[in-house]
């Protein structure tokens, strides 16, 4: 237990940001894994030594997941369940044993790199061991039961009907968990396919309240405030199709406030910087359809300023700036702040070349060609000029 709870620090994000942490944590995480391998090479067949072989093996699951390395992790998952499978022959009502089973099932259901087909066999698998004992009084079942069932529904259910039977039964289920989300969120993408915004947004939000509680519980973890950013998102979307402009651009802002502030907590979690783009950019292209290009540029420039690669919103951000008026001002102002991105020199190009300023175009041409050698469009807009 206690080297669980050293390995869970070190795995935090809020240590992601130390010096060398990075070698540290493969060292510990690697060690760690010796330990449980001993374990693991216990050959004694007594049912409580066997378990432990188990929980060993899954164990090392996690580890490899930590690294990556999603083979191993893999092997690692089989050769627990291997091990269950054998202990719940003899004992099939052993809690211990289904809970880890159910915990084996879903680690590896949600693998990257696992086929569908696979991810599928482990939702139906999850849900028939939970349901040959259900409890509507016990926690753990009830929490087991929901993300199965979410599982099941992301993966593909086998008919519509299932599907709508599946997620009646989990939103009947008390409590709230992780798995709830999943379900709500796959009503409303149901409801949107069937073009039916006003139900999508009702699902959405529900969706967002129960991230909320969750939160209340686990106030620093990532993944959870990174799916409220992409719920609210979501909110936005269905009240803007429905025209409710001004609590769709609520939802925008107040997304966008969170994904930077996600950003600036989690800066080596590669999905925050995801996150904060999307964020942005769905925030400025609503301004600019609103005829707001001024703030729409303002929200990109702010977000430019938490990211450490943000080439797409650079390019973004220069088409903004090259709408308003004084576009060159604008532009000659982005290039002092970022000095290094070829997509300012190219827009002030083609604002140099409508004023029929050839040499000043030509040199801004040649700077976009040095700094973004890669992308054809800055070869294209010199051709052109």
């Amino acid at each position: 237990n206690s080297l669980d709870t050293i390995v869970s620090h070190l795995t935090s994000p809020d240590l992601a940001e130390l010096p060398g942490v990075d070698r540290f944590r493969k060292d510990v995480l690697e060690q760690a894994m010796s330990f449980y391998g001993e374990i693991v090479e216990d050959h004694n067949d007594d049912p409580h030594a066997r378990f432990q072989r188990a929980v060993a093996h899954h164990k090392i699951a996690k580890l490899y997941g930590r690294l990556p390395d999603y083979g191993k992790q893999l092997k690692e998952h089989k050769a627990t369940l291997s091990i269950l499978d054998k202990l719940l022959d003899h004992d099939p009502s052993n809690l211990d044993y289904q809970l880890a089973y159910l915990e084996t099932l879903n680690g590896r259901g949600w693998m990257p790199k696992e086929p569908l087909s696979s991810r599928r066999a482990d939702a139906e698998l999850g849900l028939k061991i939970i349901r040959k004992s259900p409890d509507r009084e016990n926690p753990w079942k009830n929490e087991q039961l929901v993300t199965f069932i979410g599982m099941k529904l992301a993966f593909g259910p086998d008919s519509s009907e299932e599907a709508e039977k599946l997620a009646r039964e989990a939103l009947e289920v008390p409590g709230d968990y992780r798995g709830g989300r999943t379900v709500l969120n796959w009503l409303a993408r149901r409801a949107e396919e069937n073009e039916d915004p006003a139900t999508a947004f009702d699902y959405y939000r529900q969706s967002l309240k129960l991230n909320q509680r969750l939160l209340h519980n686990e106030p620093n973890d990532p993944g959870l405030l990174r799916s409220y950013v992409a719920i609210q998102l979501q909110c936005a979307k269905m009240c803007e199709v429905q025209a409710k402009y001004r609590m769709a651009e609520e939802y925008y802002r107040e997304s966008f406030v969170r994904a930077v502030a996600l950003r600036d907590r989690y800066k080596h979690y590669y999905r925050t910087q995801e996150k904060l783009e999307e964020a942005a950019s769905k925030l400025s292209r609503f301004l600019t359809e609103r005829d707001r290009p001024k703030e729409a540029s303002q929200i990109l420039r702010e977000s430019l300023q938490h990211l450490t690669d943000g080439t797409a919103l650079h390019k973004l951000h220069s088409k903004q700036l090259f709408r308003l008026d004084d576009s060159i001002e604008h532009l000659t102002n982005a290039i002092k702040e970022f000095p290094d991105v070829g997509a300012y020199y190219r827009d002030r190009q083609v604002a140099y070349r409508d004023r029929g300023e050839y040499e000043r175009a030509l040199s801004d041409a040649d700077r976009s060609v040095d700094l973004a050698n890669e992308d054809p469009d800055v070869y294209l807009s010199r051709a052109h000029t």
